[in-house]
Parts: structure tokens; sequence; C-alpha cells
């Protein structure tokens, strides 16, 4: 029998009506039943949104929990729901099936995390914070592509030792500026030298996210701006792990007769940015879409994909700089070895027992009297003459002038 088009097209708003309507002849599209469902469905969205689209949670991770298992429940609520309903049942327990594999994902992969740390004698304890002193305080930065920062920053106070020697420190991405390991390596500088610790890009308080074309050199070149800014002539720069690609990157700004930095240490540096430091899982890799969610979802990091520039290519820029790099002894890979061969002089190399990444906490004593040992060179040289400023770059010496009028 030939099926009349005309005829179909007719009939068809007389279907949907009837399809939208009850056994009573009332509209169906938003009875009770269908404002709970829609109810619930969008307290999922609300509650998914904060858990994965939003760094409010990575903080604290009693609410990231709560927040997975509120998720859970309304995933259950919704599956319930569509028993009651004329729709297919396996999309809505399909749904909550897909929510509870990845709120456990999430839980197994925070989990994952502590162990890795506990197994792991590195001194970067994300999870363990310490309080600074009254002496700190909290300021903001802004970047010069608009990205908000935070960071902590322990000056001098009035009738202290006078202006001149700073040191800004870059944690990588198993640690913030309130770690346990960045907190007491600024307070142990701090007698000698101001004291600048970043959150980075992507990291802690701090907003926008890594990104491997090394846009987090504009946040130590703004953490240099505020040390210059406070009368310091000589800044050096201490990087851990990842925070060494953007740090060899800034230090490298400039001409070799005015170097932005007056010393350099790098602790463990990796060899290219994405180097899978949590684990050398798929999934925890940042160079693909699932290692950079668990990266998101363990340590609170935010990561954009792409491949970046080897940090090799990198060193060779450095002509002019002190450069001390360290590592653990036991590197079967020998990274940092490598590195070091591939640094232009001055420089130097100091590894430390253990195979801690950056350091064993046990050698982390000797770590930190390397650190102060070097820069106390370093920072000692006389400063630049006033000439060399004309060799820096003309952005960031405005930047200088507009925060001291600050």
């Amino acid at each position: 029998m030939p099926i009349d088009a005309g005829t179909l097209l007719k009939r068809i708003p007389k279907l949907s009506s009837a399809t939208l309507r009850g056994a009573r002849g009332t509209p169906r599209a938003w009875d009770r039943s269908t404002r709970l469902a829609v109810a619930l469905a969008l307290g999922l969205l609300v509650a998914w949104t904060g858990q994965f689209g939003t760094p409010l949670f990575d903080r604290n991770p009693s609410w990231g929990t709560m927040i997975a298992l509120t998720n859970a429940v309304l995933a259950l609520a919704l599956a319930i729901f569509g028993r009651s309903r004329r729709v297919p049942r396996e999309a809505f327990w399909g749904l909550a099936v897909l929510i509870l594999a990845l709120t456990a994902f999430e839980i197994t992969s925070k989990l994952s995390y502590a162990r890795k740390l506990g197994g792991f004698e590195a001194y970067a304890l994300p999870r363990h914070r310490v309080s600074y002193g009254p002496e700190a305080r909290v300021i903001s930065l802004m970047a010069s592509d608009r990205t908000p920062l935070k960071a902590t920053y322990l000056g001098r106070a009035k009738g202290d030792r006078p202006a001149g020697k700073a040191i800004l420190i870059v944690p990588g991405w198993l640690s913030t500026r309130e770690s346990f390991s960045m907190a007491t390596l600024a307070q142990w500088f701090h007698p000698e030298f101001d004291v600048l610790v970043l959150d980075p890009r992507g990291q802690g308080e701090s907003g926008g996210s890594q990104h491997p074309s090394g846009s987090a050199r504009f946040d130590v070149l703004a953490g240099l701006t505020f040390l210059k800014a406070q009368g310091n002539a000589s800044v050096g720069l201490l990087a851990e792990r990842e925070g060494a690609y953007a740090a060899v990157l800034a230090a490298a700004e400039g001409s070799p007769q005015g170097r932005l930095f007056d010393g350099l240490f790098l602790a463990s540096p990796v060899a290219q940015w994405g180097e899978p430091s949590l684990g050398t899982a798929f999934w925890q890799d940042p160079l693909n879409p699932l290692g950079r969610i668990t990266w998101r979802l363990a340590a609170g990091v935010r990561l954009d994909g792409g491949l970046a520039q080897p940090l090799a290519e990198i060193l060779p820029r450095l002509a002019g700089i002190p450069v001390m790099l360290t590592g653990p002894q036991e590197d079967p890979q020998g990274i940092v070895r490598q590195l070091h061969l591939l640094t232009p002089e001055p420089r130097s190399l100091r590894l430390f027992a253990g195979s801690g990444q950056p350091v064993s906490w046990k050698s982390y004593h000797r770590f930190y009297e390397s650190a102060r040992q070097f820069f106390g060179m370093t920072l000692a040289r006389e400063p630049q003459a006033s000439g060399a400023g004309d060799d820096l770059p003309p952005e960031l010496l405005q930047a200088i002038e507009e925060a001291k009028q600050r």
C-alpha cells in the first residue's frame, strides 16, 4: 500500500500531541514526576560541574569525596525514577552505571595519588600543609597574559636586614605554596633573603592552566617583577620538577649582558613538559586526555594537551647564569646527569642518596644546605651596573616601574 506523504505530515502533530498527554488527557510534559526528573538531572549537572569543572574542591579532599557520593546518590535516584516511567530503563541504568564508574575512578585516583606519595620518598607532600609565620603575607599577582596568581611573600620588617637579595620558589606539579616542603624552604631562607613562593597557573589558588607552550614563564616573570619592585637587586630562582620548564624559559629571557636572574637552582628537573612523574601507566600520563583527567582529580592540577620543546634544547640559552642541578643518586635514566652535561658553564651538580623525587626526605636538610650555599654565593655578587638594565626586555622594565608605583 503506497504511503501518502501529505497525509503523513498532517498526522504528525496529532501523534506528537497524543504522546504528550496521559490517560486522562492531561499534559505529561511537566507533571510532578517529570519535574522531579528534571530537578534530579539539574542537581546532577550542578554537582558534576562543581566536581570536575571548577577547582573549588581540589584543595579539600573531604568535600570532593562528599560531592562524588552526592553524584552517586543522584544517579541512583534517576535510575529508580526510570523504572516508574514509560521510558527505556536501560538508558537510566546506563547513566547510573556511568556515574558510578566515574565516581569510583575519581576516588581510586585520589587514593592511588596518596599511596604514591606515601611510598615515594619525595619531600613534596601536598597533603601536609604548614602555616607560615606572622611575617608572611598572601599577595595577588597578574601575569602578563592576564592570568591571576597567588603567592606568599616573606619580606623584611623595619630595622631588619637591608634589601638586595631575594629568592623566587616555583613548585612542581605535586606541590603548592602551602606544601610542607615549600613553606619550610621559604622560612629557612627568610633570615637571609626575601622569599616569594608562587602558586603557578593551574595549581593551588592561581587561575589558568598549565600549557606546553611554556606560558607559565609569565608567572615567573611576574614574581620577578614583584621582587624587583621591593628593592632587590639580586634575585635567585629555585624550581622543582615540572616547574623547571617555566623557570628555564623565564631565565633565558633577556640578553647575556642583562640576565634576569643571578642564579638558577633546579631540583630534579624533568626532561620534558608533561613527563608522567605521577606514574608510568597510560592513565597517569599527562600527554593523553585520560592522564590529564587523572592529574585534575588526583592532584588538582589543571593541564592542557600538546607537546613541548625538550628541556635539553632550552638549557644552552642559559649561558652566563650560574646553574645548579640536584637529583637522586638512584636515578636509572640519569636524567639530571644528562641535563647537567647540556647546561652551559658555570654549572654544578649535586646528587643525594635515595630515590626520592625531587629528593629523598632523609636528604632534605642537605638539599636545603646546598641551595642556601648556592644562593649565598651567587646572590652575593656585585649587582650589575645601572647601564645593564638597558638590556632587559622593555616590557619587564615597565612592569617593574608600575609595581614600584603601586
